[in-house]
């Protein structure tokens, strides 16, 4: 877990300068938040304009915000499995997701993989994520 802060203090540093720092507050309580319906919240509070929410994601991220929060929610319920190596992947799923065919659906999104082919490839050296790309 402390390594996944280092990384995450490490990105937010290499961010251009010209950053808006508007967008780096609103990142910050997103990526402190665990449930969805509040990191919604949190972005509709900041920027609550859809287009300007969507135009600014796609500039500081050049991606959609709807591909970023898939993606968030991918890496807390993956962070969430490596953690507690007693939970099943479903149940770290479930946490994050609406069930399990909804969390399928978004790990075969990301990973091109099924999630038991794409857990057998995930690998935690020293509390880093890593998985093997083919």
């Amino acid at each position: 877990m402390e390594k996944t802060q280092l990384l995450d203090a490490f990105l937010k540093n290499q961010l251009k300068s010209e950053t808006n720092e508007h967008f780096r507050q609103c990142l910050e309580e997103v990526l402190q938040v665990e449930q969805s319906i509040a990191t919604k919240a949190i972005l509709k509070i900041y920027y609550p304009n859809r287009k300007a929410l969507y135009r600014v994601f796609k500039q500081e991220l050049n991606c959609s915000p709807r591909t970023f929060l898939k993606t968030l929610k991918f890496r807390k319920s993956l962070e969430r499995y490596l953690e507690a190596n007693s939970i099943s992947l479903t149940q770290a799923a479930v946490a994050h997701f609406y069930d399990q065919s909804d969390f399928i659906k978004n790990v075969k999104q990301i990973t091109h993989s099924t999630p038991i082919k794409f857990t057998r490839q995930v690998s935690d050296l020293d509390n880093a994520i890593f998985w093997n790309l083919e």
